[in-house]
């Protein structure tokens, strides 16, 4: 099972996101177009990925275009850019996966979605230190 998520760098919080058993570009546009309801629209952004052939897939590549989305790709080997996305697949880990043992593909998909959902809610973002004004771009993240 493979998740995406969209993260909004500023607020820290994921904005979209999609499950699947594949890691194709429907994966990825999928999270994409929820993170463009949630977020309101997603024009001017920058998305920033890795290398993964979903995000250099010509349906990716249009989806950006359509949403007017700059896209942004780390160099290989580098994963400094992207401990936003990394520090939430860490504490999904730690409160979700490695908790339990999940016989069943089902039970996990909804305890996935149960613990995203509960992220997504969770939290005040006064909680969150301060930070100055968001830019006019708001930067968007995914693993």
């Amino acid at each position: 099972m493979y998740l995406a998520t969209v993260i909004a760098v500023y607020s820290r919080r994921v904005v979209g996101w999609s499950i699947a058993d594949h890691v194709r570009a429907e994966l990825v546009c999928d999270a994409l177009r929820m993170a463009n309801t949630t977020h309101g629209g997603l024009d001017g952004a920058v998305f920033h990925s890795d290398r993964g052939s979903q995000y250099t897939s010509g349906d990716y590549q249009e989806l950006c275009a359509d949403l007017g989305v700059a896209r942004s790709m780390g160099r290989t080997g580098v994963c400094w850019d992207n401990a936003l996305a990394e520090s939430i697949f860490a504490t999904l880990k730690n409160e979700l996966i490695y908790t339990r043992a999940w016989p069943t593909p089902q039970g996990f998909r909804l305890a996935l979605v149960e613990w995203i959902e509960g992220f997504l809610a969770g939290g005040d973002p006064a909680d969150l230190p301060p930070r100055a004004a968001p830019p006019r771009r708001t930067a968007v993240t995914v693993r």
